[in-house]
């Protein structure tokens, strides 16, 4: 009966703890409720950046503060991986192969959904060269043809030379992964005429020899879509919306035939251009799509959100048995004007050991962010002042925000509220609307230290008895020592111990008080039944960046 009285009060323990573990609080009103759990399934793809090749067996980590799945991609570069999740969820995507440049995208997930993740293009690692030779004739004549241009090109790459007078040619091309070229033979009067080859890492190819056939000297149409190319940018550095700088950027693209020859209108496509990657601030492409004109190009306009960061876009023309890609144009988007919630000054720590000292640097840093939480725009001008010692009045921000100046100490300190050995260090910068703004903050140089205060200054422990002992350290200023200082207690003669027995070790700071500034100690007597007269002593101490020193005091104990 006992044991089955055992058994079933663990049965309800265990089911108990089960049932609790599935439970969550309700932080407004203490209710809890039971959990909710599910699933989101992540399916993308992963390409090679150039080709547009798919990537075999790419890893592909999911993570939300930590490692929360992963796979593989298939023989077409998808993957789909499921993970476990117990409400909607931002995910980390980090997709990693040997040869390529690991990346890196977020993605938020709804839960009990599917997300469709944008295609993760990597970028090869490594380069090399292929190296393409032949020789161009003129048909008729089986003669070479002289500085005939010769055309080495794919979706990704684009280069040529001339041929010599005997029409031999050498055109070597760094390629960053194996795949197939075109080869053109273009000459004024000759009908051009184009290949295919497939380039292999450090290989040399030989063209079959290219027979010009010469033509009367008569205006014809290009060839279909074969290509795509960056004409221009008119701006790839941007600012965030409202922030002074250039919001909008214009991007131009061409679109050849196989010969290199800008498309007609007889052969006009719909180019899109999308935002493969950015900073999710709103950013937007007007038109998203547009047909190529007369002289086989397009324009865009880029423009910018409310967050700073990498934008980048790619061009792609959709056809029936192929799509055709631009390599990544990328933008750098600058963050807005310094707001004063977040603008702050600071140095590496809040006590320096420098008090009496002339020349010694501390570098403070202001950072500066705008009015959405993103860096302000690079070159923004801060300057600094200081109430003692000298500091660089004046530097504008990096990339991050951030502008530095390199402050010298000045001997002695006095800051009208704090006090001596402390000084403020001012930084002050300009808003949007022309008001200006500051923030500051107080340092400490603290001196050599000295121990002071003691009480009492002898003694006369009785058998069993005790002694409360108070003392103070720091500066002759009455100011902390610096961070790394240690406190030491020691007490000898007789059967006696402290509460005290290991050194108190300073952080950084400039407060004082209990446990910096002031300490307090009990002697006593361990063994009350041991009673015999004996003289002992107890010492104080303090080691660190402020010097050393000690006291000893010497008493009588029984």
């Amino acid at each position: 009966m006992k044991n089955y009285i055992r058994y079933s009060f663990i049965v309800i323990l265990i089911s108990t703890i089960l049932f609790s573990c599935k439970l969550k609080t309700d932080g407004d009103n203490g209710i809890v409720e039971p959990v909710t759990e599910g699933t989101i399934v992540l399916t993308g793809s992963v390409l090679s950046n150039y080709s547009g090749v798919a990537i075999v067996n790419a890893l592909v980590k999911i993570y939300s503060d930590s490692l929360l799945a992963n796979g593989t991609t298939n023989s077409t570069g998808q993957y789909s991986i499921q993970v476990n999740v117990i409400e909607d969820t931002e995910f980390t995507i980090v997709v990693s192969k040997d040869d390529f440049i690991s990346d890196t995208t977020t993605v938020f997930g709804v839960m009990d959904q599917t997300v469709e993740v944008p295609d993760i293009r990597l970028i090869p690692s490594t380069s090399g060269t292929v190296t393409f030779a032949g020789t161009v004739l003129n048909n008729t004549t089986s003669t070479g043809i002289s500085n005939a241009v010769i055309k080495a090109f794919n979706n990704y790459i684009s280069n040529q030379t001339l041929s010599d007078a005997n029409g031999d040619f050498s055109l070597t091309v760094t390629i960053y992964e194996e795949g197939e070229f075109q080869i053109s033979a273009f000459k004024e009067g000759y009908v051009t005429d184009t290949t295919t080859a497939y380039a292999l890492l450090g290989g040399t190819i030989n063209i079959p020899t290219f027979r010009l056939v010469p033509s009367a000297a008569i205006e014809v149409g290009s060839g279909e879509a074969a290509s795509i190319y960056l004409v221009s940018v008119s701006e790839d550095k941007l600012g965030i919306k409202e922030s002074g700088d250039v919001e909008t950027a214009t991007i131009t693209f061409e679109v050849q035939d196989s010969s290199g020859t800008p498309i007609d209108m007889n052969h006009s496509v719909n180019v899109e251009l999308r935002i493969a990657a950015g900073p999710g601030g709103g950013e937007y492409i007007h038109p998203a799509s547009q047909m190529t004109n007369a002289d086989g190009k397009v324009t865009f306009t880029i423009n910018t959100g409310t967050k700073a960061g990498i934008l980048q876009v790619e061009a792609k023309i959709t056809l029936a048995t192929r799509t055709i890609r631009s390599l990544p144009v990328f933008f750098t988007i600058y963050g807005g004007f310094p707001v004063a919630e977040r603008f702050e000054v600071a140095c590496d720590q809040l006590n320096y050991p420098y008090w009496g000292i002339i020349g010694e640097e501390i570098i403070f840093t202001a950072y500066i962010g705008d009015k959405y939480s993103n860096p302000v725009r690079p070159n923004t001008a801060v300057y600094f002042t200081t109430t003692d010692g000298t500091i660089g009045m004046f530097n504008l921000t990096d990339d991050l925000g951030r502008a530095s100046s390199t402050y010298l100490t000045w001997g002695f300190p006095d800051h009208p509220t704090h006090g001596p050995g402390f000084f403020e260090v001012t930084a002050t910068t300009v808003t949007e609307d022309a008001q200006i703004i500051e923030t500051s903050t107080v340092r400490l140089l603290s001196g050599r230290g000295i121990i002071y205060d003691i009480s009492p200054t002898t003694f006369d422990i009785p058998n069993g008895g005790s002694l409360d002992v108070t003392f103070k350290v720091s500066d002759a200023n009455g100011n902390p020592l610096a961070a790394g200082a240690q406190i030491s207690f020691s007490v000898e003669g007789g059967n006696l111990k402290s509460t005290m027995p290991d050194p108190v070790r300073l952080e950084d700071t400039i407060s004082n008080g209990p446990g910096i500034t002031e300490f307090s100690v009990t002697i006593f007597d361990e063994k009350p039944d041991v009673d015999e007269l004996a003289t002992a002593l107890f010492k104080i101490s303090f080691a660190g960046p402020n010097g050393e020193g000690s006291v000893t005091i010497y008493g009588t104990t029984n």
